[in-house]
C-alpha cells in the first residue's frame, strides 16, 4: 500500500468517527453506517498486526471486548432468539469501539476536534429542540412544551439522555477551551446550562452541581473558590425555589410512599414517584432472580424484558393501551445498570462490568485525567438511576468516549481542565 493512498484511509476513517460523532444527538440508524464505514476503513489501513498489539495492551478495552463475549453467550442462550439478536445488536458498540479506538494512535488535537464535534452537534441538537418548542407555545401558549421529554422528544431522545450529553458538553468545552472565543465560550456554556435547567434531569442537575464544584476546587484560587463555589450553590437553590417545575418534581420525591415495596398487587394507576418505581423495579427484578435460580448466567438477554413484562402483568402494574399507543411500563428495565447487567448475564458478567469499572478509574487517577475522571463519575452515578447501556443512545457515547478520553496526555499533574 503507498503511503498517499495509506494517508487516504486515515483521513477517511477519522472523518467517518467525526460523523458518527456528529450524529449521536440524532439518529441512530444513519450512525451505524458510519460505524460499518469506520470498522471498514479501519481494517482496509493496513497495520492490523501493529494495531492488534495496540489493543492487546490496554486492558480497558480487552475488558469490554470480553463484556461483549459475555452478552454474546447470553444471546445464545435466551429462549426468545429474535430479542437476543436485537440486544445484542445495541451492544456491538462494546467491541467495535475498543477495537477501533484502543487501535488508533491518537494525537491530542484529534481528540480536541471530535470533542468539539460533539459540543457543536449537542449545540445545534438544543438549540433545533428550543425552536420547536418555541414554535409550540407559539400555538398552545403551554409551556410544558419547554420542559422534560416535551422539549427532547423534538429529536426522538429521552430528556435524561439529551441532558446526559449536554452535560458532558459542558466538561468537554471547560477542557478544550484554550484557543476559543473567551464570548464564544461564556455563551455556549450559558445556553448549555439553560438547556439542562429544561430537560429537568433530576440525577443531571444533581451531577451538574457537584461536577462543577469538583471543577471549582481544583481549577480555581483561594478566593474564587469561595466565591464561585457560593454563586453555584445559590444558582442551584434559587432553581430549586422558582422555577415551578423543578421545584415540583424534587417535592414530588419527598412524598415517596415507600409502603409500596410490601404490596404484591398494583393498581393500573399507582401513584408511583421516581425513587418509589425504582425501589419497586429493584425488588421485581432481584425476586425474578431468585424465581429462575439465574444469579449465575442470568436470564439472558433476549429473555429479560419477557421475563420483568410477565411480572409486571402479574402484579397487576399497567402495561398501556395500545389504542392511544402507550405501553405503561411494558418493556421497563430495572431502571439501575449494575441490576440489569446482572439480570442479564448474571455475576460473572457483572464481574466483568465491573472491573472495566475498576481498570477505568484506575487508569484515569493514575494518569491524573481528570476530564475521564469526571466523565467515569457522571456516567457511574448515572448508572444508579437509569439502565443507560440498554439503548444504542447510551452504549454509543460510553463506549466511545470512555476509551477516546483516556488518551489525553495530562502534563501538569494538577490540572484540571
Amino acid at each position: 500500500m503507498t503511503y498517499k493512498l495509506k494517508h487516504i484511509l486515515e483521513n477517511l476513517y477519522f472523518s467517518a468517527l467525526w460523523i458518527v460523532v456528529l450524529l449521536m444527538p440524532f439518529s441512530n440508524n444513519i450512525i451505524s453506517w458510519f460505524i460499518i464505514a469506520a470498522s471498514a476503513l479501519f481494517v482496509f489501513g493496513g497495520d492490523l498486526l501493529l494495531k492488534a498489539k495496540r489493543i492487546k495492551q490496554n486492558p480497558y478495552a480487552l475488558v469490554l471486548i470480553l463484556l461483549f463475549l459475555c452478552f454474546v453467550m447470553s444471546m445464545f442462550s435466551s429462549t426468545n432468539q429474535v430479542e437476543g439478536i436485537k440486544a445484542l445488536e445495541r451492544k456491538i458498540a462494546y467491541f467495535v469501539f475498543p477495537v477501533l479506538i484502543a487501535g488508533t494512535v491518537w494525537q491530542q488535537a484529534q481528540i480536541k476536534r471530535l470533542a468539539l464535534v460533539f459540543v457543536t452537534s449537542v449545540c445545534v441538537a438544543s438549540l433545533y429542540c428550543l425552536i420547536v418548542a418555541t414554535s409550540k407555545y407559539y400555538n398552545t401558549q403551554d409551556s410544558n412544551v419547554f420542559i422534560y421529554h416535551e422539549f427532547s422528544q423534538n429529536i426522538n431522545i429521552g430528556a435524561v439522555y439529551l441532558a446526559l450529553y449536554v452535560l458532558l458538553s459542558i466538561h468537554l468545552l471547560l477542557y478544550f477551551k484554550e484557543n476559543i472565543n473567551r464570548f464564544l465560550l461564556w455563551t455556549t456554556l450559558v445556553f448549555l446550562g439553560i438547556v439542562l435547567l429544561l430537560l429537568n434531569s433530576k440525577m443531571m442537575l444533581f451531577l451538574f452541581a457537584l461536577s462543577i464544584l469538583v471543577y471549582i476546587f481544583y481549577h480555581l484560587k483561594s478566593k474564587g473558590k469561595v466565591i464561585s463555589t457560593l454563586l453555584v450553590l445559590l444558582g442551584l437553590s434559587l432553581s430549586l425555589i422558582f422555577i415551578p417545575h423543578i421545584k415540583k418534581r424534587v417535592q414530588n420525591e419527598f412524598k415517596s410512599d415507600f409502603s409500596v415495596l410490601h404490596k404484591t398487587q398494583f393498581k393500573y394507576n399507582e401513584p408511583f414517584t421516581g425513587t418509589s418505581l425504582r425501589l419497586v423495579l429493584w425488588k421485581i427484578a432481584i425476586n425474578e432472580l431468585k424465581a429462575q435460580n439465574a444469579w449465575l448466567l442470568g436470564l439472558g438477554i433476549g429473555d429479560l424484558h419477557l421475563s420483568l413484562d410477565k411480572k409486571y402483568k402479574e402484579m397487576g402494574l399497567y402495561l398501556g393501551n395500545p389504542e392511544l399507543g402507550d405501553t405503561g411500563y411494558q418493556g421497563y428495565g430495572p431502571h439501575n445498570q449494575f441490576i440489569e447487567i446482572l439480570l442479564a448475564i448474571g455475576i460473572i458478567g457483572l464481574l466483568v462490568f465491573l472491573t472495566s469499572i475498576y481498570i477505568y478509574f484506575k487508569t484515569a487517577i493514575q494518569s491524573k485525567n481528570y476530564l475521564a475522571l469526571q466523565f467515569g463519575i457522571i456516567f457511574v452515578c448515572f448508572f444508579m438511576t437509569e439502565s443507560v447501556l440498554s439503548t444504542a443512545k447510551g452504549i454509543v457515547c460510553f463506549a466511545f468516549f470512555s476509551l477516546l478520553l483516556l488518551n489525553i496526555k495530562t502534563t501538569k499533574p494538577n490540572s484540571v481542565y
